[in-house]
């Protein structure tokens, strides 16, 4: 039973009901509708996802592999690159060893030189002339002097060059290091998948430092140190073809220019030894005219002194005569006879004595050229002596110049010997 104090609740009428149930129902079929679309969707959005990502991770492979081919092909170049260089290194090196030893072997030569001017100045008299050896001797002083500072200036290029192909080369060595590097860590990203332990999220991935390069950078450093490379090979292949051929040229001058300067002291030498026996011989037959004008004095003195008994004879009968008397003092033909006797013995004795001066005149010239004669002599025989050690010291380049590597150390042996044997003729 109802009281008084219930408070009546709001009632709805049968049609708001049913249009209630409608308005449910429909909403619930929108929704599903809306759901089922949204299944669809989501599913075409999932097949179309799976499509891209097969379709990105297969282009990432392609584009990994492509990638890491490039790279092996480069670095294969590179490293065909550094061998020529390494090549081009060892035959540089070698030629400009060969340079330094032919400056070496300049130098030797140089310094023998030199010993042989000095040696030869202590030549006396009239040996001491500029002769053909001693011209000879100063092309061969020029040459060497010219040659030696052409082996400097192509000794510092090839210096520099060595350098400029080791920066090359450090450059070249240290890209090819990056490019195996890089070859390396594509290879890791090929091996990487999505069930990899080292697969994971990481910080920063996407953001571009400011120093790295665009591919065409890439390309075109590549390729410029590539050609940097090849340029640099070619130069010193140029520059070490010139070396040779100056090297060459050298040898040939200096072997020529040795001959010429070892003939003009053979024949130096020849004319000093047949000087010397012509004053030999000459120093002989002096001799002998010195011996026979002697002997014709001693005879000319003999002759004066017999000449003289017999004056003294003449003056003896003649004072004899005049202690004749009165008549029988007279000019008869005994006394005339004496008279004449006397007078030509006088001029006889006065002739002889004049000749004696005179022989002892040309005596005395022939001994004065005797003795020039025999300086003469010790100078040719000097000379001889000197030139002939000249030529025992240039025997010494002989090994030299059939083995330019041993003149290292031929350079000590010049100075004392000659030193010490030039002493001998001051």
């Amino acid at each position: 039973m109802a009281t008084g104090f219930e408070k009546p609740s709001p009632r709805y009428t049968h049609s708001d009901w049913t249009a209630s149930s409608r308005v449910l129902i429909k909403h619930s079929e929108q929704l599903r509708d809306t759901a089922n679309k949204i299944i669809q969707d989501v599913k075409c959005t999932m097949e179309e996802a799976t499509i891209q990502n097969n379709w990105v991770q297969r282009n990432t492979q392609r584009n990994l592999c492509s990638r890491m081919e490039e790279l092996t092909q480069w670095n294969e170049q590179i490293g065909n690159c550094i061998d020529r260089l390494d090549r081009e290194l060892g035959c540089l090196e070698k030629v400009k060893i060969a340079a330094e030893e032919c400056l070496q072997e300049r130098l030797v030569y140089l310094n023998i030189v030199l010993e042989c001017f000095t040696l030869r100045d202590v030549r006396q008299g009239g040996d001491l002339i500029h002769d053909p050896f001693e011209a000879q001797l100063k092309k061969e002083k020029e040459l060497c002097e010219s040659m030696k500072d052409l082996f400097q200036k192509k000794i510092f290029a090839s210096l520099n060059q060595l350098r400029s192909l080791s920066e090359i080369r450090k450059k070249l060595a240290a890209d090819y290091q990056d490019t195996a590097k890089a070859v390396k860590l594509n290879g890791q990203c090929l091996s990487f998948d999505p069930k990899s332990p080292a697969v994971g999220y990481k910080c920063h991935t996407m953001l571009m430092t400011k120093d790295i390069l665009s591919y065409e950078e890439w390309a075109a450093h590549c390729d410029n140190l590539k050609k940097t490379g090849e340029k640099e090979v070619a130069q010193s292949a140029l520059f070490r073809g010139d070396l040779e051929v100056a090297l060459s040229k050298a040898a040939n001058m200096a072997e020529a220019q040795h001959s010429a300067t070892e003939f003009a002291l053979r024949k130096r030498l020849h004319e000093l030894n047949q000087a010397k026996d012509n004053l030999e011989w000459e120093k002989q037959h002096i001799n002998d005219t010195i011996s026979e004008l002697v002997k014709e004095i001693q005879n000319l003195d003999l002759q004066i002194q017999n000449t003289a008994n017999q004056i003294k004879l003449s003056h003896t009968r003649l004072e004899t005569l005049s202690h004749r008397s009165n008549a029988e003092l007279c000019k008869d033909q005994p006394h005339i006879g004496l008279l004449h006797e006397t007078e030509q013995l006088e001029r006889n004795v006065f002739s002889l004595k004049k000749k004696i001066v005179l022989s002892q005149n040309v005596l005395k010239e022939m001994l004065r050229h005797l003795s020039h004669v025999e300086d003469e002599l010790c100078h040719k025989t000097r000379s001889i002596e000197i030139d002939t050690k000249c030529q025992e010291i240039r025997r010494n380049l002989l090994p030299l110049r059939r083995n330019p590597a041993a003149s290292i150390n031929r350079t000590e042996y010049q100075l004392s010997p000659l030193n010490s044997w030039q002493k001998e003729y001051q």
